[in-house]
């Protein structure tokens, strides 16, 4: 019997904090959730602040700690997780000095024709494996310079989001090599910072963090955090990983593995055994928590934002009628959708524009093949098939790209609808494997702290002892050959309408 102990996550989302308490054979004991706002004050712009983050931790923890000591139940250890491509400017005291522009800020385009003009795009790639696009860290750290530079002078570190709150218990400027690696400062074959582009951007390399590996010590929390959050001082605190590590709660730990994810976003990353460049930028890479292994694919922008769009403007009537049952609307479209014939209508999902593979801002969303004999419930199911894809257009360019993937894996999100993973397997010619994970970042989260713990050798070990397969959906001959031809014509619709999205993009300004 394994001495199974009680970890504390924390997961800084991009709408929400969420606080768990876990055991480490993987039961969640108590949960707690807090939104935090995005702040939108110029057209492409999207920032939160920081202190938002540390108001939604210090409630949420308070919460869920509550419920442990009715349970009597003693935290060990702690760990924190959290959104990608973003970071807060600190003084040496770790206070903010501007608000953090998430992912979704779209503000230094201008920047990143400066950084093309010293840098190719292709040898940023090759370097960091990510594409120089204004979503990244590095560029809106360069607006930062060029647009505020008195504030810019005074930052002594940049801080991701996680970072910024890890900080905040510790007292510790530190960060791991999976959130380094989506800062486009990272050197994913030396698995360091890179002077070279630290000197490009124009930002000094002493306001880096220091990078550990996600399963080592961050330090212990400070008297001051315990008095805020109500955790103990001195419990000690890991390093953790950002959000990506939610691959672990799918299972993906070999070669050939492909991990799928389904949120408001959808996600396909492939593991690999070296670093994957592509000239052209397609897709990005970094290393997995597990040494000697990289991560290869991207995000779709809408999966689970295009189901909930369908669903409010199309959908009221299932809305207001599982207000009463208390069922899910999503349970009840995907019951009707069973009935609908695959591919009858196809939908391109790119409501947001579009990131991996297209990587194109004004990609619009289109309904293709309308006709008066369809009904909504072709339109509904036409939205999870065009989401799938655009996961198969992932794939496809990670395979071209010469990395196998043999099968997909997936946890939670999405993944709960049985039609949906169905369509994805015959979408994508593969079998796919549901492990039911819930809340699989922080999960993953949980599973870094107990290997620090060593309540498990290994992430593998500890993968292997907690993460099981639930159900396997083969694809089906049928649907996977009529859906490998309707692919190569929604392909072709993007293609043939990408130059009107741009000219109605500007019309629309």
């Amino acid at each position: 019997m394994r001495d199974h102990r009680y970890v504390l996550a924390i997961e800084i989302g991009t709408t929400s904090c969420k606080s768990f308490i876990f055991r480490t054979d993987g039961y969640r004991i108590a949960a707690s959730a807090k939104e935090h706002p995005t702040y939108y004050p110029h057209f492409g712009w999207a920032e939160q602040n920081p202190a938002d983050w540390w108001s939604a931790v210090r409630e949420t923890t308070k919460e869920v700690l509550a419920r442990a000591r009715e349970s009597n139940l003693e935290i060990s250890i702690v760990a924190v997780t959290g959104q990608m491509h973003s970071a807060v400017p600190v003084t040496s005291s770790g206070e903010p000095l501007y608000n953090c522009a998430i992912l979704t800020d779209r503000r230094s385009f201008g920047q990143c024709r400066k950084i093309e003009e010293k840098i190719s795009r292709a040898s940023v790639h090759e370097i960091t494996g990510n594409r120089l696009d204004p979503y990244i860290t590095a560029p809106k750290l360069l607006w930062l310079k060029d647009e505020k530079p008195e504030i810019f002078k005074k930052m002594h570190k940049l801080l991701p989001p996680k970072d910024f709150i890890r900080f905040k218990l510790t007292d510790e400027f530190l960060t791991d090599h999976i959130e380094a690696s989506g800062t486009l400062l990272y050197d994913i074959r030396k698995r360091e910072w890179s002077p070279e582009l630290f000197d490009i951007f124009q930002i000094p390399l002493t306001c880096a963090p220091e990078i550990r590996n996600s399963t080592l010590s961050a330090g212990e929390v400070t008297r001051e955090a315990a008095r805020e959050t109500g955790i103990d001082e001195g419990v000690p605190v890991i390093v953790g990983g950002a959000d990506d590590i939610d691959i672990l709660g799918t299972g993906a730990l070999k070669i050939g593995s492909a991990s799928c994810h389904l949120a408001s976003t959808g996600e396909i990353v492939a593991l690999t055994e070296r670093p994957i460049s592509d000239p052209l930028g397609r897709v990005e890479c970094y290393p997995h928590v597990i040494e000697n292994v990289w991560v290869v694919g991207g995000p779709t922008s809408a999966a689970g934002t295009a189901l909930r769009w369908f669903r409010d403007n199309f959908a009221q009537d299932v809305v207001e009628k599982c207000r009463e049952t208390k069922e899910s609307p999503y349970r009840i479209l995907d019951s009707e959708a069973m009935n609908s014939a695959a591919g009858s209508i196809l939908f391109l999902p790119y409501l947001l524009g579009e990131r991996c593979p297209l990587w194109d801002p004004n990609a619009m969303g289109v309904f293709f093949g309308l006709k008066t004999s369809h009904t909504r419930t072709d339109m509904y199911r036409s939205i999870l098939e065009g989401v799938a894809f655009s996961l198969r257009d992932i794939t496809t360019t990670i395979e071209q790209l010469g990395v196998d993937v043999n099968h997909l894996m997936i946890a939670d999100g999405g993944a709960h609808s049985s039609l949906w993973r169905q369509i994805i397997a015959d979408v994508m010619g593969k079998p796919l494997y549901f492990t039911g994970i819930e809340e699989s970042a922080s999960f993953g989260s949980m599973i870094l702290a107990a290997v620090h713990l060593e309540i498990y050798s290994s992430i593998e070990e500890a993968c292997g002892q907690l993460v099981h397969t639930k159900t396997v959906n083969q694809p089906v001959l049928e649907n996977q050959a009529k859906y490998a031809a309707l692919f190569e014509i929604y392909r072709k619709i993007y293609r043939s309408l990408s130059n009107e999205f741009n000219t109605l993009n500007q019309l629309s300004v």
